[in-house]
């Protein structure tokens, strides 16, 4: 099924396609075209739409699209798709959830699908994921229902609607039985939470996270599925029971699939370690894939289909019920057999996801290629005060041959309360993460504890007039403020991917005046780092980190212990390897390098190791596995700049390669005339490069390939794909459908518009 835009004259309606089918049925156009309306809950809703009419179905399908739906068992994926759940349920019927039940019934008119989904409507409570719940089959099977089978649920969903928070779930509910029982909760709920589609940034947040190109709230899995699972249950459902369309406003829902495909680490079947997730997934989990098939086939995204076919509902098919029994739903119902799938391969190598300060780029997509993530965003605050974010501004992350070689290490996974405080005193903590940190001192906020010269979450309202702000325009809902991080440039090509960071007001006013890092990633293996920090107070050191899988080694080095768990290196390389790659680093301009880890050091804060208990490693089994899945380290390399200035420079290059190698790429400082200015001249590949920087004054620099003439790094953010104008893909991503909602929709008009013969 694939929602499309109202047409002309339809005030009311919206267009339903079937997908694979011709059908086309048009819904409460009568009742727009006569204006009549009907209020419920103070909200005005067509008086002929499926929720004024007391008519059931209305949350996933209406009943005047029942015949439609039925004749989807006969398209050649959806038959596969039964024949696989039957087998599934067959073995393990303990995983199939209501809602695939309710649609297997409907598909197959098979009393086993049938009595399966009753038995869930009885037995299961009302919960957050409403999937997981009985309220869709609730609504599929209400005519089979006894009279006390149905007032057995709706008592269930009323005491649920009357909790407090879970905006957009208890929507859901309060539409799905509004009309069946009397309680003034339900109209109450509706009256506050519908108007929210069409709010500024709503619902839940999601569009001003989204953005033009993705996100939600920093993270993946843990967080994104508690905002953007309720808010795609409740579009559906309002959608569908209203005769509206409340998907064209969604923003946050037609960039989702390309977030999570440009986050998905080569090799590890995952979306990168970020934010506070434990494992994340490759998507939103058992809570709302079924969206990933009504989402690609609505916007004709042809990456999206391919994501959804192989990762999203491919993973473990054959073999585990778990991931087919609950989920599958979503595809039966909506996956369009005629939409082509793009491979990834065929899509730009890099991507700026603008709202969130993310910066994606990689080599490839196969499950050796080399991934690097960069960050520099706005905080979010979740539970006031540090809630659930970490404060990791102008930080990293590198993935390469199936290995992590740069790593966000910790784990908030059974952390909330252990005695050693390793999620509030360290995961949380800028120590945890590949950026910087100046001073020795913690800093004491209302909010928590920034340790060791980290970065303060939330950003305390007293130092806005610091910074010339005002506090009331600064700050919106939550206290969150959006200049604590801010990508200042970027730009991409096939050659590589530039990014700068400003992530001075992430600290405390009284440590940090400004840091900005810049960040080259020339492909397919090497990124030049650039940074530039000018501390309050001269004496106060600044560490450059960089954490680590396995034990660091020098290069040309040597490397001693100088007390329990710390060690000095000398020299300026270091390589570290995991699994099949290699990362070497050298630290061109810097100073002092130590490596902190080991058993009873892995996560040291100023001389104190905040581990996690033994029980949580008894827990956890197989330590290696969980490490390997969510790669973090247990090494931390902090190169420390000299004491005595306030303003320092770092430069190092990072160089990822196969495990088996001992040499790095050639790099050296290179010789520049030009007062204010540093750099680096290194060899990838084969090809020189000369990579330089300003090193006061505005942030900016060159690169040269060659003997080409040396041009100016980006001073401002380029988001768009022009600078691929030569790649032999680019024309398709321009004239090609199937690419528009992937390289986004105004770049590919804008084209058009400008080159009306070239499509």
């Amino acid at each position: 099924m694939r929602r499309g835009r109202a047409p002309p004259g339809a005030k009311g309606g919206f267009a339903l396609r079937i997908a694979g089918l011709v059908t086309v049925v048009m819904v409460g156009c009568v009742c727009a075209a006569a204006g009549e309306t009907v209020k419920i809950g103070g909200v005005e809703v067509p008086a002929d739409s499926p929720l004024a009419r007391k008519e059931h179905p209305r949350l996933l399908f209406t009943k005047a699209e029942l015949p439609a739906v039925k004749e989807r068992a006969k398209l050649p994926g959806v038959q596969a798709d039964l024949k696989l759940i039957e087998q599934m349920y067959r073995k393990d019927p303990g995983r199939l959830g209501a809602t695939t039940a309710a649609v297997a019934w409907v598909l197959t008119g098979k009393q086993l699908y049938r009595d399966r989904a009753i038995n869930l409507v009885l037995s299961k409570g009302c919960g957050h994921y409403v999937q997981d719940s009985g309220l869709y089959a609730y609504d599929i099977l209400y005519d089979e229902l006894q009279p006390a089978e149905r007032q057995l649920f709706q008592k269930k969903a009323v005491e649920y609607i009357k909790q407090p928070y879970r905006v957009g779930t208890r929507l859901c509910y309060a539409v799905g039985i509004w009309g069946d029982t009397d309680d003034a909760a339900i109209e109450k709920t509706i009256g506050e939470q519908a108007p929210l589609f069409g709010k500024w940034g709503s619902p839940g947040g999601l569009n001003w996270w989204a953005g033009s190109r993705g996100g939600d709230t920093r993270s993946f899995h843990y967080i994104h599925q508690n905002t953007m699972t309720p808010w795609a249950n409740a579009t559906m459902c309002w959608s569908n029971a209203t005769s509206s369309d409340a998907w064209e406003k969604a923003g946050w829902a037609r960039h989702m699939p390309m977030y999570y495909l440009y986050h998905l680490v080569p090799g590890f079947g995952r979306t990168v370690h970020i934010g506070v997730n434990c494992n994340p997934p490759p998507s939103p989990n058992d809570n709302s894939d079924g969206y990933f098939a009504f989402i690609a086939a609505r916007w004709r995204n042809g990456p999206a289909q391919w994501y959804m076919d192989n990762v999203v509902h491919n993973a473990g098919r054959e073999k585990h019920a778990y991931r087919v029994l609950p989920r599958y739903w979503g595809r039966l119902l909506w996956r369009d057999e005629k939409l082509a799938v793009v491979a990834p391969e065929k899509l730009p190598e890099s991507r700026y996801f603008d709202r969130m300060g993310f910066v994606s780029m990689r080599s490839g997509w196969d499950a050796n290629a080399t991934m690097g993530h960069f960050q520099c965003g706005p905080f979010e605050i979740w539970d006031g005060r540090w809630g659930r974010n970490n404060a990791d501004n102008n930080s990293f992350l590198i993935m390469s041959r199936g290995g992590c070689m740069a790593a966000d290490t910790g784990t908030r996974w059974g952390n909330n309360s252990t005695p050693s405080k390793h999620m509030q005193l360290y995961f949380n903590q800028t120590v945890a993460h590949n950026s910087i940190t100046v001073g020795d001192e913690d800093i004491e906020t209302p909010d928590g504890t920034a340790v060791r010269g980290g970065q303060v979450v939330p950003t305390q309202p007293q130092w806005l007039e610091l910074w010339g702000e005002d506090a009331k325009k600064s700050y919106f809902s939550e206290r969150r403020y959006e200049g604590a991080g801010r990508i200042t440039a970027y730009a991409s090509c096939p050659e590589w991917t530039y990014a700068c960071g400003d992530a001075s007001r992430s600290y405390s006013p009284d440590c940090v005046k400004t840091f900005t890092r810049q960040v080259l990633y020339i492909r397919p293996d090497t990124f030049v780092i650039f940074d530039r920090v000018e501390s309050v107070k001269p004496e106060l050191p600044k560490r450059w980190l960089l954490h680590t899988m396995e034990k660091p080694k020098p290069v040309g080095g040597e490397m001693k212990e100088v007390k329990p768990g710390y060690h000095a290196i000398s020299g300026d390389t270091f390589t570290a390897a995991h699994l099949g790659g290699r990362l070497f680093c050298k630290s061109l301009i810097g100073g002092t390098m130590e490596a902190i880890g080991g058993r009873t050091h892995r996560f040291e804060v100023n001389g104190k190791n905040r581990d996690m208990p033994q029980s949580w490693y008894d827990k956890t089994g197989d330590r290696e596995n969980f490490r390997l899945k969510n790669t973090f380290g247990e090494w931390r390399v902090e190169v420390t700049a000299k004491p005595g200035k306030a303003a320092d420079v770092f430069l190092h290059v990072l160089h990822c390669t196969d495990k088996a190698e001992t040499k790095m790429i050639d790099c050296r400082l290179a010789k520049i005339r030009q007062r204010g200015m540093v750099g680096v001249d290194l060899t990838v590949g084969g090809q020189a490069y000369r990579v330089v920087f300003a090193a006061t004054g505005p942030t900016g620099g060159t690169i040269r390939v060659g003997r080409a003439k040396p041009e100016k790094l980006p001073s401002s953010v380029e988001d768009n794909y022009g600078r691929w104008s030569k790649d032999p893909r680019f024309a398709d991503w321009m004239s090609n459908d199937l690419f528009r909602p992937a390289i986004g929709e105004a770049e590919v008009d804008a084209w058009r518009k400008s080159h009306p013969k070239r499509r």
